[in-house]
């Protein structure tokens, strides 16, 4: 099944139609290649949420260089819960696989920006000088993101130059970007200012400009001849509002496309790219701007010079069958697990799943288990199990059908996403996690139907639940986790290094055996680092205690910015540090300690410290073959270390004498 290349899309949900445009824009590309493209919506890196959204975060531990051939990468959305160096830090986990990113220019990966600014600019001139307005607003969420603070500054700035400026007033915000906060801010705003003090409102998004023009017209407020109203993203309801909204479109397909033709030469052609293509908005003046009268077809709109056209519009009577279908679909899959109560064994469970799934339009699925589910904490990066098994399978076009007799056999997801015989293809497949509350049963694989995608989100999310109570070892499970809980009084002791955020002595050892007993598990090799500050006696002594503790502190800032998100890192005491890195090489380990020098370096040189910053590090690689003790490592790193210190007081008494 994977004779042919396989490239994966990574971003948050695929409800949004902005992600929708993503799929499209790389399918488009994709299609025209004998090549297999898989959709992995992984949700947020660092989720803020109370549930257990994170868990949508372990079908990433599957993108490896066995798995998929080449990564896009979407960080836009990522941006609203992580910083940029954040997300470049979980970059680096995948290696030896190229990736793209989208919304974000890094300087060592290749990356597809968009550019709103001369749509911005064009937004505000046509409403100054087309439409004469000179009391503007902009609604905004309000924690925006660095993209939307960027375009209301171009927005300002185009204002200010024709001598118009947006007063605090009317900056109008709302919590997020759903339509009832939407709503709600513009009621306070309402209550505020008692009427409405703005020609124009230029929304954020086009979520919040169909809110305000619904809230505006039953205020008796005319749009466009009272108020304009713009938005932005152009989705698809902008030319099935009434009016119709004038709003900027970002190419997100554009993007996508070009994403997915880069990562394919360079996976094809085996080159190094890191170039940054910058692909730039459109914008659309319709209806609710006044450039398109309300008598007009609604596929009307035009385009910055004026220009006059026509965009291909869904018939009306398609759009109310659609809606429909999907809402028959939503009625039926609640019909499918209204007995969640009921006690379903996971056997009865793997019969009727390709009935249910066939019954809303997926041609193609499967369900894989891990053999035993796992419990989890909010996690950066998952580690895969090793043994799995699949639950249920089907490809129609292909007439494969499950049989438990002869499919039940495990294997390891890391080395396959599914074993060969299941599906005949995985192009078009998403891959999402199987999950309910803290336990993570497993993933699915399926093949979208013609269904609204927030329908097939809800079917696995019931699917999980039904799992869930059918599973086995649920029962297991819960008594584990009361026998922990009655233990919690002994074992609550605190992991992390109070002064440098690190993890200390005992929560070093305890994630470092894990790290090291699951890469042997897997056949990986990797290194175990043990460091020793320069001097730090000497500082202390010197330059006093506070000295001491400024210089540790700097180091952990320093090791922490050179090693991975995957890689264990802590401060043993004192001056002493240690580091395990799986999948880490001795040759990485000579660069690493390179820029480690080099880091100190720069510290020393800016810091405007009395003191010299300096470490010295040892190391040993471990290997999947054979059993790894942890202290024995470190041991053997320490051994290494003082040989490095016996060398570095050797060049300095040499440089002495000479």
């Amino acid at each position: 099944m994977k004779d042919r290349k396989r490239f994966a899309l990574f971003l948050d949900y695929t409800e949004s139609v902005y992600s929708q445009r993503l799929i499209e824009g790389a399918l488009k590309f994709f299609n025209s290649k004998e090549v297999e493209f898989l959709v992995f919506p992984c949700g947020s890196l660092n989720y803020k949420g109370n549930t257990f959204g994170y868990q949508r975060l372990a079908v990433a531990s599957l993108l490896n260089k066995n798995n998929i051939d080449g990564l896009i990468f979407v960080c836009g959305p990522q941006q609203a819960n992580s910083s940029a160096e954040q997300i470049h830090s979980y970059l680096k986990s995948f290696l030896n696989i190229p990736v793209v990113c989208i919304g974000h220019d890094y300087n060592d990966y290749p990356c597809i920006v968009s550019s709103s600014k001369e749509s911005m600019v064009q937004m505000a001139e046509h409403l100054v000088k087309k439409h004469k307005c000179t009391h503007p607003a902009i609604f905004i969420p309000k924690s925006p993101s660095l993209d939307i603070l960027q375009r209301v500054m171009v927005l300002n700035s185009t204002f200010e130059s024709h001598r118009i400026s947006i007063s605090d007033d009317n900056i109008i915000s709302c919590n997020d970007f759903s339509y009832d906060s939407a709503i709600s801010g513009i009621q306070d705003y309402k209550r505020k200012n008692s009427k409405f003090r703005f020609d124009c409102l230029i929304c954020t998004t086009d979520s919040l400009a169909f809110a305000a023009i619904d809230y505006l017209t039953s205020c008796n407020i005319r749009i466009p001849k009272d108020v304009i109203v713009t938005g932005f993203d152009d989705e698809e309801d902008a030319i099935y509002y009434s009016p119709t909204l004038t709003s900027i479109n970002q190419n997100v397909e554009k993007q996508a496309y070009y994403a997915a033709k880069i990562l394919y030469n360079m996976v094809h052609k085996n080159k190094v790219i890191t170039d940054t293509v910058t692909i730039h908005s459109s914008i659309y003046f319709r209806q609710s701007c006044g450039c398109i009268s309300l008598d007009q077809d609604k596929s009307r709109y035009r385009n910055f010079k004026g220009k006059e056209s026509s965009l291909k519009v869904e018939n009306k009577g398609a759009f109310h069958s659609q809606w429909n279908n999907n809402r028959n679909s939503f009625i039926r899959i609640i019909q499918l697990y209204s007995n969640l109560e009921s006690g379903i064994l996971i056997d009865e469970l793997s019969q009727r799943i390709e009935s249910d799934l066939l019954s809303l339009k997926i041609s193609s699925a499967a369900v894989v288990l891990f053999d035993k589910p796992v419990e989890t904490d909010k996690f950066e990066y998952f580690t895969m199990p090793s043994k799995a098994h699949v639950l249920s399978s089907y490809d129609i076009s292909a007439n494969l059908h499950y049989d438990k007799s002869i499919n039940r056999a495990p294997f390891n997801p890391n080395d396959s996403l599914i074993p060969e015989g299941h599906l005949s293809s995985l192009h078009e497949m998403n891959v999402i996690s199987i999950y309910s509350n803290s336990i993570l049963y497993g993933y699915a694989l399926f093949k979208p139907g013609p269904l609204d995608p927030a329908i097939y989100g809800t079917t696995f999310k019931m699917l999980s639940s039904t799992i869930a109570r059918a599973s086995n070892s649920l029962e297991a499970l819960e008594k584990k986790r009361q026998l922990e809980l009655e233990n919690s009084n002994i074992r609550l002791v605190s992991v992390t290094d109070e002064m440098t955020g690190l993890l200390n002595r005992r929560g070093f050892i305890s994630h470092g055996k894990t790290a090291i007993e699951n890469s042997i598990e897997l056949g990986k090799k990797g290194l175990v680092l043990f460091g020793d500050m320069d001097g730090l006696k000497v500082i202390n002594d010197t330059y006093g205690h506070a000295a001491g503790d400024t210089a540790i502190k700097a180091e952990a800032v320093i090791l922490r910015s050179l090693f991975r998100s995957s890689d264990i890192i802590g401060r043993l005491g004192g001056d002493e540090f240690a580091v395990i890195a799986p999948e880490m090489n001795l040759e990485k380990f000579k660069d690493i300690k390179s820029k480690l020098e080099a880091k100190c370096r720069e510290y020393n040189e800016k810091s405007g410290e009395s003191f010299t910053l300096s470490i010295s590090i040892g190391c040993v690689e471990f290997n999947g073959n054979e059993e790894a003790d942890l202290e024995k490592l470190l041991a053997i790193a320490d051994n290494e270390l003082y040989k490095e210190k016996q060398s570095k007081y050797r060049t300095r008494r040499a440089i002495q004498e000479s």
